[in-house]
């Protein structure tokens, strides 16, 4: 049975004795177990996973005492099982568990405890390594690690064919086996992103970025999920570092076109999409000289033919007149609602002027309003007409960016779409185990899952304008 004593008591209790077991809670409501020691400023508690944590006097609500109880030893056993869960190094889980069989005086607690301690020399006695829950041989975790290299690939094949749920099975088994698999702990973000379950899927990211901050794949689903979220400073952080890590990879180039293109024109200040222009320039200014000599052409985020490029830059020469000609009247427009604005402001203040002008003193002290001056009312119909006319010239301008749009849409390939393809399960990270050929996992690996019906096909990277004849390539 737990019980409470004042500070001051326990005071006597606990110094030059030794520490007792017990919960130590703090003025916010928080419980921190372990052995109690009382120092001069305070509390000292050593926690069964061997921390300290000290505890000013001040900070301490109440105490309860649990070594000397019934039961309340074997709990402190539960304790210590559950703290070692974590640890990794079994010299130092023996010497934990030595430490509370001195301890304790009960004798079934001893009689346990002494059972877990005979477990663990014989994990340490067989050089037993912890990986995920599992304590095993050095040979035995290679052996683990290729078969989880090929399930991964199993899995990798499935989300492919389409075959999500399958997929999903063979991922939650690897989580199962090594909750810190960075294949699985990938294709899960894969699916994740491509159900547009957007938090779920950054959460699964991050955690490999965390893990390997360089997976270009990675850098590259995040930005996806940022620009979604309307992140842009985000977006371009994680686009420029996928760049930085893979350098002249077309598909981060092309992407960081689009991420460039989707900024809002207030963003494009801000540092970190300043310096993924400057990146994408560099790289792309390469990129476009290498296509060239495949005489291909950058189309915005797309390549074109030579052929095709010529009859683009024509179109867009004659889309570029009509959006010269919209501008011009679009600056127009703007000016005279500028121009209106300031006028309004004007008479509004004429307005209140005249008005505090209205009102007299008379001789006995109280205040009277005299009738407003014709110019008054002229001011409030020159004011109505002008909002009229602000509200005819705001309409305008919306009809100007329609039609800017229109004009937009008269290039026979759009520059840009807006969507960015995510890198899927081709972009999961494989980390290989030393000793171990990738070829000969996967030459053991299961034959690729049957594509499902009715799949779109991959998106064709280069256009080509032309003859029937003419296909993409």
């Amino acid at each position: 049975m737990k019980f409470k004593r004042s500070n001051a008591i326990l005071g006597l209790l606990l110094t030059g004795a030794a520490a007792l077991g017990g919960v130590v809670i703090t003025n916010d409501g928080k419980r921190v177990e372990g052995e109690l020691k009382k120092t001069p400023d305070g509390w000292r508690v050593t926690q069964a996973d061997g921390k300290v944590r000290e505890i000013a006097a001040a900070d301490v609500r109440a105490i309860e005492l649990t070594s000397g109880a019934s039961g309340n030893q074997m709990e402190r056993l539960g304790s210590l099982r559950r703290s070692v869960e974590a640890f990794d190094d079994i010299p130092k889980i023996i010497e934990r568990y030595r430490r509370f069989i001195e301890q304790v005086k009960e004798k079934a607690v001893i009689d346990e405890a002494l059972a877990d301690l005979s477990v663990w020399q014989d994990r340490l006695d067989r050089n037993l390594i912890k990986f995920g829950k599992h304590w095993i041989t050095a040979e035995q975790k290679r052996e683990l690690l290729i078969d989880l290299l090929r399930r991964a690939d199993t899995a990798r094949l499935h989300i492919k064919a389409g075959q999500t749920r399958e997929a999903q099975t063979t991922i939650d088994a690897i989580l199962e086996d090594d909750p810190e698999n960075l294949s699985a702990i990938y294709l899960s973000g894969v699916i994740l992103q491509q159900q547009e379950k957007w938090p779920e899927a950054r959460k699964q990211f991050d955690r490999v970025r965390e893990a390997i901050p360089d997976h270009a794949p990675t850098l590259h689903n995040l930005a996806i999920i940022n620009l979604k979220q309307k992140q842009w400073s985000a977006a371009s952080l994680m686009i420029d570092q996928a760049l930085a890590a893979a350098p002249n990879v077309q598909t981060l180039i092309d992407a960081a076109a689009e991420v460039i293109n989707a900024m809002p024109d207030d963003q494009k200040k801000a540092s970190a999409v300043q310096k993924l222009t400057k990146r994408f320039s560099e790289q792309d200014a390469a990129m476009q000289k290498a296509m060239a000599a495949k005489q291909l052409y950058r189309w915005g985020s797309k390549w074109v033919d030579e052929a095709t490029n010529t009859q683009l830059v024509e179109a867009e020469k004659a889309v570029k007149k009509k959006l010269d000609a919209l501008r011009e009247d679009f600056d127009l427009t703007q000016n005279r609602i500028d121009r209106i604005d300031t006028e309004i402001s004007q008479n509004d203040r004429t307005i209140r002027e005249i008005e505090s002008r209205s009102y007299i003193r008379t001789g006995d002290g109280t205040y009277i309003r005299v009738p407003y001056p014709s110019a008054y009312y002229d001011i409030q119909r020159d004011n109505n007409r002008l909002r009229a006319e602000r509200s005819e010239m705001v309409q305008r301008l919306d009809a100007l960016r329609d039609s800017a749009k229109r004009a937009q849409a008269d290039l026979p390939v759009p520059k840009f779409t807006g969507v960015i393809a995510a890198i899927g399960e081709d972009g999961v990270p494989i980390v290989v185990p030393e000793g171990v050929d990738l070829n000969e996992v996967r030459a053991k690996s299961p034959p690729p899952p049957t594509t499902q019906p009715n799949q779109p096909p991959p998106p064709q990277p280069i256009i080509r304008i032309g003859p029937s004849g003419d296909q993409p390539m």
